[in-house]
């Protein structure tokens, strides 16, 4: 198959032109800019040499960023060549261009971290989403595009969707079935079974919109504190009943019993509006006699042996 070659100028100047915009204050997002030339210029590789391309190209850019510090080598290079090998590539010229707009965007301390991170590296990969603040959810779509191994692209959506979910979000423009492709590719693992009820608090929204949210609570305390928070408009609880193959993320990381379902459920309203106030307030003060840990330290220790 005919492979049509991106050359390394055309992603340089795309990547320097979209900055100098941005420093202008001529684009909105400089990333989503870069993204949107890529998929107008999209190309499907049928053999790896077509991604050794990208990769190569997407090295020799970040090497000519004067804050990279990070000198790119063959081995990062096979690197990625291995983990396209490995895993399935869903978009390689846009996770690259992607790649190579973060290595201009990210922190200066997270940009060392991001061709390890990405090829594969398991505490490079940690390191890179801990400091990559608001571009985290950039970094994570970036590693699912090119096929990021599993390990350390579980732990880069991990910490995202833990601690920064709004920047994943945003990152897939708000389509929450990108986020359920993105977490059932990581394929985690839990230890429920069975059937149960989740649940779901929101504000000024229907059932019906309720039930599309990503997240659900095996905790109904959870999701009537959540119903309570400010905001404007009713209040609800959304339950469901679901079986266990149907959760493709669980955590309780930050004491919420947090589930991300496989698809959207067909949701009732909880039978007993009259306690909801008092769920709310007995889940406030779990929270606030508890020994508060940032979000990530647990996931950081263990990487790191403590």
């Amino acid at each position: 198959m005919h492979l049509r070659r991106l050359g390394d100028d055309a992603v340089t100047r795309s990547i320097s032109q979209s900055a100098e915009r941005n420093a202008a204050g001529l684009n909105r997002d400089p990333l989503r800019d870069v993204a949107g030339r890529a998929q107008n210029a999209r190309v499907r590789f049928g053999t790896i040499g077509g991604v050794r391309h990208c990769a190569e190209g997407l090295s020799r850019t970040l090497a000519t960023d004067s804050n990279q510090h990070l000198s790119p080598s063959p081995s990062l290079i096979q690197g990625f060549i291995h983990a396209q090998r490995e895993a399935k590539c869903i978009d390689p010229i846009r996770g690259y261009r992607l790649l190579g707009a973060l290595g201009h965007l990210l922190p200066d301390g997270a940009k060392p971290y991001l061709v390890p991170g990405i090829g594969g590296d398991l505490e490079a990969a940690l390191t890179l989403a801990m400091m990559a603040d608001e571009w985290g959810g950039y970094v994570a779509l970036a590693a699912y595009l090119t096929g990021t191994s599993l390990p350390a692209y579980r732990e880069i959506l991990r910490f995202i969707w833990n601690c920064s979910h709004a920047s994943l979000l945003d990152a897939v423009e708000g389509d929450c079935r990108v986020v359920r492709r993105m977490l059932r590719s990581a394929r985690f693992e839990h230890r429920l079974s069975g059937h149960f009820s989740v649940y779901r608090g929101v504000r000024g929204c229907g059932i019906g919109m309720a039930a599309k949210g990503l997240s659900w609570t095996l905790n109904r305390d959870v999701a009537c504190w959540f119903a309570h928070r400010p905001g404007k408009g009713a209040l609800l609880v959304a339950t469901a009943t679901i079986d266990a193959s149907d959760i493709v993320y669980h955590s309780d990381t930050r004491n919420e019993a947090e589930v991300v379902l496989r698809r959207q459920v067909r949701a009732d309203l909880d039978p007993e509006p009259a306690t909801w106030q008092t769920a709310a307030k007995r889940q406030e003060r779990r929270i606030y006699h508890s020994e508060m840990v940032p979000c990530w330290f647990p996931r950081f220790a263990r990487a790191r042996g403590i």
